[in-house]
């Protein structure tokens, strides 16, 4: 069978070349185990690779007529992809195999094994980047290497078939027009001899990213691969477009509606929740003001009210300072917000599952829905208090949202952005708190 082209794989061989050839037999038995427990980790048919290889556990394969010894060159190609495959030896792949089966796949942007880490990136720069970078996709050796504690780190650029693709093969989130693997794949690797440090190696790729930018002008961003909706799979047709809601077009939304458009335009969980809580805090202003006037409304509302001693004047200043006090820090203004202008029960669906607001259901008490709201305000004001305070001594709160779950609370501040917009839209121009100046 005639190869296609191939990007060769480095680092699975645990067999020193020097050392004497494994007898056929023995070759065979490791490649027959290695296959079978690609398939057991992959969930497919080890045809289903559709490379250049021989399976000594399939159908018509007759080792009287079929030798394979362990140097031998051979070729995986991922289903539905028509480019580029990834080349190994016989010799490699049980550990090959090995990796394969204890590898991760991470938010769709990060690919963790035993061995090395692939982050999914994409080129953000102008057609010279472009070319600089397309020259060092061609360099199949390491680009930088660092060495910590006895553990050498080497980092490479890498594209189309790799272990990250077969992570995606793993999961499922693929389909015909969307294969495992695509021309555009590009990724940032880190792999190492010895015992790896997970900062150290996140630290490299931030500094490699950082590096190729300043020196080369080649800027390179985290790209999370996207997601596709496995229930329309199987359809012919696209499915129907839903009737659009009227536009939001009215006196003060063009710079709530501004800042979200600006914080959807971001791929990164940290900035797009800066970018959410920005929106929350411009329609703010407009939950305090609404949340005043009826505290007040109700004091005047009042039979005393007409006729208003001293002391019920007092007692007017006492409402509108005591909530003034309420109000006076950001952390209980974005509380305010969030309990008066989203819907619990929606954005459960989204929620991480560190918050409580993940549990909540239909059923869920009212008291214990603007609980978890609140809670969930909380934690998105410590997380966004995080990220933006770079200085080297800022204390934890110890309501932040766990790195691992920082893409699920910028989707779910995501909704609560959008709940906050249609709110601050229903409300009456009187009420608006609207910018005068920019």
């Amino acid at each position: 069978m005639a190869a296609r082209a191939t990007v060769g794989f480095q680092g699975y061989s645990t067999r020193d070349r020097s050392q004497t050839m494994p007898r056929f037999e023995e070759v065979t038995t490791v490649v027959d185990k290695a296959l079978r427990r690609l398939e057991s980790t992959l969930g497919i048919e080890a045809s289903d690779l559709l490379g250049d290889f021989f399976d000594p556990g399939g159908e018509g394969f007759d080792p009287t007529e079929v030798e394979i010894n362990a140097n031998d060159q051979i070729v995986f190609n991922l289903p539905s992809y028509d480019g580029d495959g990834i080349s190994l030896t016989y010799g490699d792949l049980e550990a090959f195999a090995n990796e394969i089966a204890k590898a991760e796949l991470i938010d769709n942007v990060e690919c963790r094994t035993p061995n090395r880490v692939l982050v999914r990136v994409e080129h953000t720069g102008s057609y010279d980047g472009f070319l600089k970078l397309n020259a060092m996709l061609k360099k199949k050796s390491s680009l930088q290497t660092f060495k910590s504690d006895e553990c050498v780190y080497e980092l490479y650029l890498d594209s189309e078939t790799t272990a990250f693709g077969f992570m995606v093969l793993k999961s499922g989130n693929w389909e015909k027009y969307f294969p495992p693997v695509t021309g555009d794949d590009l990724f940032i690797g880190v792999r190492w001899n010895g015992k790896p440090d997970r900062d150290i190696v996140k630290r490299l790729i931030d500094g490699f990213i950082f590096e190729l930018a300043s020196s080369f002008e080649i800027f390179l961003r985290r790209a999370p691969r996207p997601h596709i909706d496995l229930e329309y799979d199987e359809r012919d047709s696209v499915p129907p477009i839903r009737e659009l809601r009227p536009l939001l077009q009215g006196e003060g939304l063009s710079d709530s509606i501004g800042l979200y458009s600006l914080a959807i335009a971001t791929d990164d969980p940290e900035f797009r929740i800066i970018g959410f809580v920005k929106v929350l805090e411009h329609i703010s202003a407009t939950v305090v003001r609404e949340d005043l006037a009826t505290a007040v409304r109700a004091k005047l509302l009042s039979s005393r009210a007409l006729d208003p001693d001293a002391e019920f004047i007092l007692e007017l200043e006492t409402v509108i300072n005591t909530h003034t006090r309420q109000h006076r820090k950001d952390s209980d203004v974005l509380r305010l917000t969030v309990q008066k202008c989203c819907d619990a029960t929606e954005l459960s669906r989204f929620a991480p599952e560190y918050l409580t607001l993940s549990k909540v259901t239909a059923a869920t008490k009212d008291k214990d829905r603007l609980s978890a709201l609140g809670d969930f305000a909380s934690s998105v004001s410590a997380t966004r208090n995080e990220i933006v305070h770079a200085k080297l001594n800022y204390e934890r709160a110890g309501e932040e949202c766990p790195r691992e779950h920082t893409r699920a609370l910028a989707e779910t501040c995501r909704v609560a952005a959008e709940q906050a917009v249609r709110w601050y839209a229903l409300q009456h121009d009187s009420v608006r708190v609207i910018r005068t100046s920019k």
